[in-house]
């Protein structure tokens, strides 16, 4: 099923270009990473097909339809860091947020309470409670009404390394219970671990998008070495002459994509030729490489 469509949008503040002609889709039980750096278009993004900030071209749409009151109640977002009354509890501040926005009732806010694992805490005042904490008690607030997505910009923004475990395994829990989940991100890390989508984004131009792994396998390295390197470079400089190949360190470095690349058929051809490989190994390449070179100009 379809979740959201963009198409075709733009967006500028004068003469800044915040965002220019993206296009992608998001499908039932995604978790969809928007990546960038700061300033590349994503929190623009999330403001427009939220309908918080209005495109100057393009379309969006939730749920096959334009989007409406009906759609953004099975939405749930945190747009900003989130703020609570610090007097009063956890569960006091979903209380009076689920009275104002009229989403869920107040069964769901102890339901949401343990999905984020503050159960224990729910009745601490909010100026106790950690960063992570507040963060997972933004999450507890967006997921009050029972929404089908949830969108985050910036979940582990300046938490520290448990924090932001804990903000991961929360998020890969909510998908494994059905939400599709929209995240902005600059953290390549975060983003390669938990999402399963990604769009790439470079001020306001989207680069590249789809399955986070199919991204990776189009840049693979193969690493080999023998007793002779250049024995060897030059066997593979011949055998393969459109290929990348490079000698860094006592290894010879192949660049090819996924479906190049046969470890034991390159194995053979070698050993064929008279070289006898003391060493083979395939390295995919990071989300962070990959950024680094659709971003590099």
């Amino acid at each position: 099923m379809q979740i959201l469509e963009v198409e075709h949008l733009s967006k500028n503040y004068g003469r800044i270009q915040a965002l220019q002609g993206v296009s992608f889709e998001v499908k039932e039980g995604e978790i969809f990473g928007l990546l960038g750096p700061n300033g590349s278009g994503k929190t623009t993004l999330l403001g427009i097909v939220t309908s918080i900030l209005k495109a100057n071209k393009g379309t969006f749409s939730w749920f096959g339809v334009r989007a409406n009151t009906h759609s953004f109640k099975q939405i749930g977002t945190i747009l900003e860091t989130p703020n609570f009354y610090p007097h009063l509890s956890g569960y006091d501040n979903l209380a009076l947020r689920q009275k104002i926005h009229q989403r869920g009732s107040k069964n769901d806010i102890v339901e949401v309470l343990r999905l984020v694992g503050l159960s224990e805490r729910a009745k601490s005042p909010a100026k106790t409670y950690s960063l992570g904490m507040k963060q997972r008690l933004a999450i507890a607030a967006a997921l009050l009404g029972n929404p089908k997505v949830l969108i985050l910009d910036e979940p582990t923004n300046g938490l520290d390394p448990v924090g932001i475990a804990e903000i991961r395994n929360l998020i890969l829990e909510l998908r494994q219970r059905g939400l599709t989940i929209i995240l902005a991100s600059h953290l390549l890390d975060e983003v390669e671990k938990v999402c399963t989508h990604t769009a790439i984004l470079k001020k306001g131009e989207l680069l590249a998008c789809g399955k986070v792994e199919e991204i990776l396998s189009k840049g693979i390295t193969i690493e080999l070495a023998s007793e002779s390197l250049e024995k060897l470079h030059d066997f593979l400089q011949n055998r393969f002459p459109l290929v990348s190949i490079s000698k860094e360190n006592e290894v010879i470095k192949i660049q090819m994509s996924e479906n190049q690349v046969d470890l034991a058929e390159l194995n053979r051809i070698c050993f064929e030729a008279g070289i006898t490989l003391h060493h083979l190994a395939k390295r995919r390449k990071s989300l962070e490489s990959v950024f680094l070179e659709l971003t590099d100009n």
